[in-house]
C-alpha cells in the first residue's frame, strides 16, 4: 500500500512540472532502463525463486552448499556482464536515445540514469533468494524504505531542475535498495557467501538459465514492444499524446506490478510446491478469485470517477486520457489472467509453450498497433483497444493449454464472478458516457450490487483476518 500510494505521488509531480511531453520522454528512457535491468540477468531471478524454494524446503542433504554456490556464481558473474554493458550504452547514449525519442538532446538524463544500473541488477538478483526463502518481510521494508526516502528527494529535485532532477532521482531509486539491503539483510547475505565447498554442475547451471530464459524472452518481447509502440505514437500523434498514453499506461502499471509482486511472492512458490494437477488446480482458482476481488472494484471506482482521478493523479493536461482508460482496464483483467497462468507453466518449467505464447501475443500486440497508427490513422484511443484485445488473445492461449493440459476448469463462483464484472463495467461505462455526474452516482450503487452478488460472508471475514495478519506481521518487522 506505501508504494502504491508513493507511486501515485510520483506521477502526480511528473505530470505537474513536466507536463504531457515531459512525462513521456522521461517514462520512455525509463523504460528503456528497466528493458535492460530485467533482461541483462537472463531472466534468472524467476528461476532463482522457484528452484531456491524447492532447493531450501525440500530432502536435499547438501542443500546450503548448493544455494550458496548459486549465490557466489550469480551475483558474481551479473555484477561485472551489466557493467560491462552499462559502459556500451553510456558510450553510445546519444544514439540510443536518438532511436527512443527522436532526439539525442536527452542523452545526457539516460547517462545518470544508468550509472545505477549494476547494482539494480545485483539487488534484482539478491532479492529473487530473498523470495525463496520466503523472506518477504525484508524485501517489504526495502521497497517501503527505497519508495519514501527516493520520493522525499524527487520533490526539491523536480522543482528545481525538472528533466534533470528526474534522471538523479531515478539513479537515487536504482542505488537505494543495494544500499539499504546491506543494513536489512546483512545477516542473509553475508551467509550466503560462505563457501561449503559444493560446485555447480552444468546441470545445475543450465537448469537456471532454461527457466530462467523463458522470462527473459518473454520481457524482452514485451518491454521491446512497448518501446516501439511509444516510438509509433511519438512519430504519428507528438510527445504530449505520447505522455497522455503513457498517463494512462502508469495507472495499469502502478497496480499491476504490486499484483505481480504478490504473485512472484507467493503465487509462484506455492505453485512450485504442488505435485499434483488436482492441488494445482485448487492453487489456480483460489488465486483467480482473490485476485478478481481485488482489481474489479479499484478499476470500476476509478473508471466511474475518472476525471476525477485524472486531476488527483495527473494534472488538467491530462483530461483527454479519461475515454482510453475502459478498453485499458478490460485488457489489464486479461493481462492478471494471462500472468497467472503463465507462472503455473515456470514452475512446471514448460519452457516451449510459454516462448510460443509470448512470441504470439507480442506479435499480436505490435501487429495490432501499427495497423491502427500507421494504416489505418485512428486516434489514440485504438492503441489501448489494440491493448485490450492482445491481452484477451494472451490470456486465451494460456487458458486453452492449461484446460488441455492439466485439465483446468473454472469454479462456478468464479464464473459467476467474471460474469457480475463484466456486466458492472458495461453499466458503469454507459452511465459515464451519457452523463459524468450520473456516472458518479451509479458507479457506487453498481459496485455495492457486485459486492452483494460476488462475495460472501465467510470471504469478508478470511480477507479481514487477512488484514489483520499481516498488520501484525509488519508489526514484527518493525520490531
Amino acid at each position: 500500500m506505501t508504494s502504491f500510494i508513493v507511486a501515485i505521488l510520483r506521477v502526480k509531480l511528473y505530470a505537474i512540472f513536466l507536463g504531457p511531453a515531459g512525462f513521456g520522454i522521461m517514462s520512455q528512457l525509463n523504460n528503456f532502463y528497466f528493458l535492460f535491468t530485467t533482461t541483462i540477468h537472463l531472466g534468472v531471478p524467476v528461476s532463482v525463486t522457484s528452484e531456491i524454494s524447492k532447493i531450501n524446503f525440500g530432502n536435499d542433504s547438501d542443500k546450503k552448499g548448493k544455494i550458496n554456490a548459486y549465490f557466489r556464481f550469480l551475483t558474481s558473474r551479473f555484477f561485472v556482464v551489466s557493467f560491462l554493458f552499462t559502459a556500451v550504452i553510456i558510450l553510445f547514449s546519444g544514439d540510443i536515445t536518438q532511436f527512443l525519442v527522436d532526439d539525442s538532446f536527452y542523452s545526457t538524463y539516460l547517462v545518470i540514469i544508468f550509472v545505477a544500473a549494476p547494482f539494480g541488477v545485483l539487488y534484482i538478483i539478491i532479492e529473487a533468494f530473498l523470495r525463496g526463502f520466503k523472506e518477504i518481510g525484508k524485501i517489504v521494508k526495502i521497497n517501503i524504505l527505497t519508495n519514501i526516502i527516493s520520493t522525499i528527494l524527487l520533490i526539491p529535485l523536480i522543482y528545481y531542475l525538472q528533466y534533470l532532477g528526474v534522471s538523479i532521482y531515478f539513479l537515487i531509486f536504482g542505488l537505494l535498495p543495494s544500499i539499504l539491503i546491506l543494513y536489512i539483510a546483512k545477516k542473509f547475505v553475508t551467509g550466503l557467501q560462505v563457501n561449503y565447498g559444493y560446485s555447480l554442475t552444468k546441470q545445475d547451471k543450465n537448469l537456471i538459465f532454461k527457466i530462467g530464459s523463458v522470462s527473459l524472452i518473454s520481457s524482452l518481447l514485451h518491454q521491446g514492444a512497448i518501446i516501439l509502440i511509444r516510438k509509433l505514437i511519438i512519430a504519428a500523434y507528438g510527445y504530449d499524446d505520447n505522455g497522455i498514453y503513457q498517463s494512462v499506461l502508469s495507472v495499469s502499471l502502478s497496480y499491476f506490478s504490486i499484483i505481480y509482486l504478490f504473485l512472484l511472492n507467493y503465487t509462484l512458490s506455492r505453485f512450485s510446491e504442488c505435485k499434483s494437477d488436482e492441488l494445482l488446480v485448487k492453487e489456480i482458482n483460489i488465486n483467480a478469485r482473490f485476485l478478481m476481488l481485488i482489481m474489479v472494484p479499484l478499476m470500476l471506482l476509478f473508471y466511474g470517477f475518472k476525471e476525477i482521478g485524472v486531476l488527483l493523479l495527473f494534472s488538467s493536461k491530462f483530461l483527454s486520457a479519461g475515454e482510453l482508460f475502459f478498453p485499458q482496464f478490460i485488457g489489464d483483467i486479461f493481462r492478471v489472467g494471462a500472468a497467472l497462468f503463465g507462472l503455473w507453466l515456470i514452475s512446471r518449467q514448460k519452457i516451449r509453450q510459454l516462448i510460443i505464447i509470448d512470441v504470439i501475443f507480442n506479435l499480436i500486440y505490435l501487429f495490432l498497433t501499427f495497423v491502427c497508427i500507421k494504416l489505418l490513422f485512428l486516434n489514440l484511443i485504438y492503441v489501448s483497444i489494440s491493448y485490450a484485445f492482445a491481452f484477451f488473445c494472451h490470456f486465451a492461449m494460456y487458458f486453452m493449454y492449461t484446460r488441455h493440459s492439466i485439465g483446468f476448469k473454472f469454479e462456478k463462483k468464479i464464473l459467476l464472478t467474471f460474469i457480475y464484472s463484466i456486466f458492472a463495467f458495461i453499466l458503469t461505462y454507459t452511465a459515464s458516457f451519457f452523463n459524468k455526474y450520473i456516472g458518479f452516482s451509479s458507479t457506487i450503487i453498481i459496485l455495492l450490487i457486485w459486492f452483494y452478488l460476488v462475495v460472501e460472508r465467510y470471504e469478508i471475514r478470511q480477507f479481514k483476518e487477512l488484514i489483520l495478519l499481516n498488520l501484525e506481521k509488519r508489526r514484527n518487522i518493525e520490531k
